[in-house]
């Protein structure tokens, strides 16, 4: 097994030690699978990064599922775990009815980190990106506009937009012209 072949068994193996042994000592709770499940989720979804991150091609689209599965997971740990949080209260699966726009703010984000991960090269890919994210951030605005601290989050909204609009103008003026004709002599034919 060569070195990067090496690096994720053992780093999966040092996480799940790391995680027993703070269950073991008492800093993190016993845990039942019915509360930890999600964990399986976004320990696949940490794969993918893995992958992405180890792999000799860095294949983008690595990066896109595992943030999708990652951050999926993560999301299901506030309704297994019973998360409080303040201003809305102790998260429950019925909730799922006020918080579905978690999911297309999700894929949204997951567009942004496959942007990031192409080494900024892709702007179409902030289309779906923008697209997801004020649907999934307009949902919130509808679900959860009641809620103190995410009055901010609806105000502030259009700054997600803006920024994106600046990204993707930088992005336009910082790249060569791929229409514009190739400098002279840079088309001539060698003479046999």
């Amino acid at each position: 097994m060569d070195r990067r072949g090496a690096l994720v068994p053992a780093f999966v193996l040092i996480l799940i030690g790391v995680f027993f042994l703070l269950v073991n000592l008492g800093v993190l709770p016993k845990l039942s699978i019915t509360e930890l499940w999600p964990g399986l989720v976004m320990f696949v979804g940490i794969m993918f990064w893995l992958g992405f991150i180890f792999s000799r091609g860095h294949d983008a689209g690595l990066a896109f599922v595992g943030t999708i599965i990652t951050l999926i997971g993560a999301f299901f740990f506030l309704f297994t775990l019973h998360t409080f949080v303040p201003g809305y209260g102790t998260i429950q699966w019925g909730d799922q009815g006020r918080l579905w726009p978690a999911y297309p703010t999700i894929v949204g984000l997951a567009f942004v980190v496959l942007w990031i991960a192409n080494r900024f090269r892709d702007g179409g890919v902030l289309i779906p990106a923008a697209i997801l994210l004020v649907v999934g951030l307009a949902g919130f605005s509808f679900t959860l506009g009641d809620v103190t601290p995410f009055r901010d989050v609806v105000r502030f909204w259009p700054v997600l937009l803006i920024g994106l609009g600046l990204v993707i103008l930088v992005q336009a003026f910082t790249r060569p012209n791929r229409s514009a004709p190739p400098p002279a002599g840079m088309n001539d034919q060698p003479k046999v």
